[in-house]
């Protein structure tokens, strides 16, 4: 993880984890805040998500409601990490 500090990544919102997957889905350019890395291992680390595809790949074949799913297991993920 990166050294932003436990009130950074508790700030975190649903809307940067929406933002960086849909940066991963569409290949969007590189991810370079610290903010996109800590979303980034936070979704690796999600065990509904395998390492048979790319992330981009794996939340582009997902529903709406799977969508929604994964932003709030990120979300509490990364507010649990603090």
């Amino acid at each position: 993880m990166t050294s932003m500090t436990a009130e950074a990544q508790s700030s975190i919102s649903e809307l940067s984890i929406v933002d960086t997957c849909t940066r991963l889905v569409f290949g969007d350019g590189p991810l370079l805040s610290e903010t996109d890395e800590l979303i980034v291992a936070a979704l690796e680390r999600d065990d509904q998500l395998t390492g048979a595809q790319s992330l981009g790949d794996q939340i582009r074949e997902m529903g709406v409601n799977e969508m929604i799913a994964l932003v709030g297991r990120t979300k509490r993920f990364l507010d649990d990490e603090v």
